[in-house]
């Protein structure tokens, strides 16, 4: 099922509401069909169908950049990034000033026997 969206809106319809409701009857059926909703001209709109269940869109690469783009992550990038270039010096003491070092392991090797069925088994390994 594709209602085209846009056009339903073009021509006086409710097209979010009768959308919805295509859902709404084949989840409440149990159906497997989809609605795949064409012609949506804002992430808003987009956004709205998703959180009434609808999970299939056919988007215009505009709006689908637009589910992506968030100001607060674009600054949050460009700080990151600039920090990124910039050299930095980092000796042992302040990097174990953050991080202690992990704990030496200390092994005296395996404790198996080297008598019996199984000592053939572990000098083979």
């Amino acid at each position: 099922m594709a209602p085209y969206l846009g056009r339903m809106q073009d021509a006086g319809r409710d097209g979010t509401g009768a959308v919805v409701a295509m859902q709404r009857a084949l989840s409440d059926i149990g159906s497997t069909t989809r609605v795949l909703v064409a012609r949506i001209r804002d992430v808003d709109t987009a956004l709205a169908l998703a959180q009434q269940g609808v999970s299939c869109f056919a988007l215009a690469p505009h709006v689908a950049r637009g589910l992506f783009e968030e100001p607060l992550t674009d600054q949050a990038v460009e700080v990151f990034e600039a920090a990124a270039r910039q050299p930095r010096r980092v000796t042992l003491e302040k990097a174990h000033s953050c991080c202690p070092p992990a704990p030496a392991i200390v092994s005296n090797g395996p404790r198996w026997s080297t008598t019996g069925p199984r000592a053939l088994a572990y000098r083979s390994m």
